[in-house]
């Protein structure tokens, strides 16, 4: 048991099961950001539901990126500024398939905002994983 903790925190793994692992622990420290950021800005701040969505989904993605580059995928095979440029492009398209599907759940549903973005992070997670340890990190 110990040497599965050690791998799946400790040392680089070029395995895709101990990488998906972390992701989703990254994805969940992004996540509490992008959904923190997001209830802080729609509940405080009064923005729009799709303003809030852009920035919180921003830092969340700034959040990922770093967690990912040094603890998920530990390679890339560019430069880091051409892998920060194509992890944010692969956070674009996550971002425009975000909001087509939370406008749709709020305008379409009718479904409260944060229950919207809580449905369009699950939505995204396939999209970011397979597209950033395939297109991003790899060898």
């Amino acid at each position: 048991m110990e040497g599965i903790i050690r791998q799946l925190i400790l040392q680089k793994s070029d395995r895709i099961s101990v990488q998906f692992i972390r992701y989703a622990i990254v994805g969940g420290v992004a996540t509490a950001v992008d959904w923190g950021v997001f209830y802080c800005s729609i509940s405080f701040l009064f923005t729009g539901y799709i303003t809030a969505l852009v920035i919180s989904f921003s830092l969340g993605t700034l959040v990922n990126y770093v967690l990912s580059r040094v603890w998920v995928f530990n390679v890339s095979r560019m430069h880091i500024l051409s892998e920060f440029i194509y992890f944010t492009l692969i956070g674009a398209a996550g971002l425009i398939i975000s909001v087509v599907v939370m406008r749709f759940l709020v305008e379409v549903l009718v479904l409260i905002p944060m229950a919207a973005r809580i449905i369009t992070t699950v939505v995204t997670l396939v999209w970011n994983f397979t597209a950033r340890r395939f297109l991003v990190f790899n060898r």
